[in-house]
């Protein structure tokens, strides 16, 4: 009676790993590449039957989108072969972690819900392959035994996080004690979840075996100008705002509705401000 985390060594599934209650963390199985390779089809089917495994929670993916064929291969094929195996060997329960970028780029239509249409950006593979990931679920897990859930994640933040250059950018600033940047009128609004909610919403989703499609967010949309602001009220920099032009200024808008998942009695923890705050101190003890 196992829980299969890949991806566990990653950002989000470190911090999985952390949260999760010791009735799963007893049998939680998180293996290296060497013992299952996630692209070989026959090495995961080695790994299910060696291993009683009842749960699957699949993180692992790549995401850099300037390896077009390596992600597009990687991605695609190692959930085709988890989720077959998972049918196969009679797994019960399968989490999948998706993207709201499944959802494209909006300038109206927020907060957007579980039933809008899928319409990835065809720019971001990343995106393409958690939609095309999606669509693959479905078909495999249609008429089997094995749940499934598929959580739709909004835009991560959170301490010796990789990615956001917005947020390192916002961070350096108020560390050196330099004056914020705004480019262009900061208009662009994106759905920012701390990463302990997000490991926190992969636990309750694991722990109530959820069915169907969940939007991971805050609900709140918060735009780059507010960001601003809020790094600006935890400075001890008194220097105005920098004002940068920007040609061609972003003004895209997603944000989710979340009241589906927080029907289960799930509800995110951090706003914004706090997450700062707590990325700000995390970095102090370094």
């Amino acid at each position: 009676m196992a829980l299969l985390i890949t991806g566990a060594a990653g950002y989000v599934g470190s911090h999985i790993l952390q949260a999760l209650p010791e009735e799963l963390k007893k049998d939680c199985l998180t293996p290296s590449i060497e013992k299952m390779d996630l692209s070989d089809y026959n090495s995961v089917r080695r790994y299910f039957e060696c291993n009683n495994i009842t749960k699957v929670l699949h993180l692992a993916a790549m995401i850099d989108n300037s390896a077009k064929r390596e992600l597009l291969l990687f991605n695609l094929t190692a959930l085709y072969n988890l989720a077959k195996l998972s049918v196969e060997f009679g797994v019960r329960h399968f989490v999948m972690a998706s993207t709201n970028n499944v959802y494209g780029v909006r300038e109206n239509t927020i907060p957007i819900n579980e039933e809008e249409s899928r319409n990835p950006y065809f720019g971001n593979d990343y995106g393409l392959t958690k939609y095309l990931g999606e669509l693959l679920v479905e078909d495999i897990f249609k008429g089997s035994e094995t749940k499934y859930a598929v959580l739709r994640i909004g835009d991560i933040y959170g301490p010796n996080q990789k990615a956001s250059a917005l947020i390192k950018g916002v961070v350096s600033n108020i560390e050196n004690h330099l004056p914020q940047k705004l480019y262009g009128k900061g208009e662009r609004v994106r759905d920012y979840i701390y990463i302990d909610d997000v490991a926190k919403g992969f636990v309750h989703a694991l722990l109530n075996e959820l069915t169907g499609f969940y939007n991971l967010g805050t609900g709140v949309g918060t735009n780059v100008k507010q960001i601003v602001s809020i790094a600006e009220s935890i400075s001890y920099c008194k220097d105005a705002t920098v004002l940068v032009d920007v040609e061609k200024e972003d003004t895209s808008k997603v944000v989710l509705d979340v009241s589906k998942l927080q029907a289960t009695g799930f509800h995110t923890e951090v706003c914004f401000e706090e997450g700062l705050k707590r990325i700000i101190k995390e970095r102090s003890k370094q």
